[in-house]
């Protein structure tokens, strides 16, 4: 499914955030991430089976908390 390759494509959008010494380029990468967020809880509402949504909605969430991390300077 598509919301897999949006959580891995940001997941991998995120390690190179971490790494770039562009202010700019990190920025537009935590642009593209919240954006890859938004659509992952949007269309995690749409999927009928309960494991599966239940499962994108972690991604979703560890993504996000990953993201907020970083930002706060707390990489772990």
């Amino acid at each position: 499914m598509f919301l897999k390759a949006e959580i891995d494509l940001a997941t991998t959008m995120l390690d190179i955030a971490k790494t770039t010494n562009d202010d700019a380029h990190r920025t537009r990468l935590l642009e593209s991430i919240q954006g890859a967020i938004d659509t992952v809880r949007y269309f995690e509402k749409q999927i009928a089976d309960e494991h599966q949504r239940l499962k994108f909605q972690q991604g979703a969430d560890e993504l996000e908390a990953a993201v907020r991390r970083f930002e706060s300077g707390t990489l772990t």
